[in-house]
């Protein structure tokens, strides 16, 4: 890539190496990404695209270095003895960022890949006022599967056993009403090795715009989608808070939320105004109203304020 386009060079973050990308025309808005590697940490100035993107958005990168440490806030001696991967991206590089740009929330984002995907995801949700935009591409979000395979002896010096990693996924991080505003995550079906738990996190993050609708009072309508009832303690009490005009969108054969649980869910809302859109066959093979809408691990509910 030449420098009209942009520059990557290396740099020492509190005593790790770190690649930062410096667009020739910064945006004026000083957004900076923080890149998570993967696994096999793959370097993003070897991938053009991702460089063209970045110069023409005029976006800043910063890109650590921490081998197989699959940035847990556990410590990972061949990382560092003393600083675990994720508190090194939150107490090193984001106070890095400021210092060099002067980039605080919310102008920053966190992006990964696989190992990096996941990590970005679970930062995200951790700490949503630190990265308010989270990507992540075919994040490796169930990596405590590892674990139970043997494959990787840092998770398992890291968890006491694959439940204890378990618990650490980014799923499992999300706050019911707190959570970065602006998030994109996205798996091929055919990564059999990680899209079911790219699934399983669209299902809940569906899930969760229920009790957000139900306590936001400035939202005068919604459209609601790819969730069922399951507990019903979960979901029931929220739903029926929910007055305001809306659509419930819903896959006749969904492999996760079965029918009854969404036809249950819908009969619990308060909504006097509502309806169910059922679409036949199963999430992967979901369309809307105009036609395909892409991989349906990417999920969002929509919602109108006032204005």
């Amino acid at each position: 890539m030449g420098e009209s386009t942009g520059v990557w060079s290396e740099v020492d973050v509190a005593g790790h190496a770190c690649h930062v990308f410096e667009p020739a025309q910064p945006s004026e808005h000083g957004f900076v990404v923080v890149y998570l590697h993967c696994s096999g940490a793959a370097q993003l100035e070897d991938y053009p695209p991702f460089s063209e993107a970045f110069a023409r958005h005029g976006l800043r990168v910063i890109q650590p270095q921490s081998g197989l440490s699959w940035w847990t806030d556990r410590l990972w001696p061949r990382f560092d003895p003393a600083i675990s991967a994720e508190a090194y991206v939150l107490k090193r590089v984001v106070p890095y960022a400021d210092q060099r740009w002067g980039a605080v929330p919310p102008r920053l984002a966190i992006l990964g890949i696989s190992m990096g995907g996941q990590a970005a995801l679970r930062m995200a949700y951790k700490y949503p006022d630190t990265f308010p935009a989270v990507a992540a591409i075919s994040p490796a979000i169930d990596f405590q599967k590892r674990i139970d395979e043997g494959v990787d002896e840092g998770l398992a010096q890291m968890y006491r056993d694959a439940e204890d990693a378990r618990q650490d996924t980014a799923t499992l991080h999300i706050h019911p009403l707190n959570w970065p505003r602006h998030q994109f995550f996205c798996c091929d079906p055919s990564d059999v090795r990680w899209h079911d738990s790219a699934d399983r996190l669209q299902m809940k993050l569906a899930s969760l715009g229920v009790p957000f609708v139900a306590q936001e009072p400035r939202i005068t309508c919604a459209v609601f989608g790819l969730v069922g009832m399951g507990e019903p303690s979960l979901l029931s009490e929220a739903a029926a808070k929910i007055t305001i005009p809306m659509q419930f969108v819903f896959q006749w054969d969904d492999a996760v939320a079965p029918r009854e649980s969404g036809i249950a869910l819908f009969t619990v809302f308060g909504s006097k105004e509502k309806t169910m859109h059922i679409n036949p066959g199963a999430t992967r093979r979901f369309r809307n109203l105009n036609g395909p809408i892409g991989n349906p691990s990417t999920c969002a509910i929509s919602a109108w304020p006032r204005t």
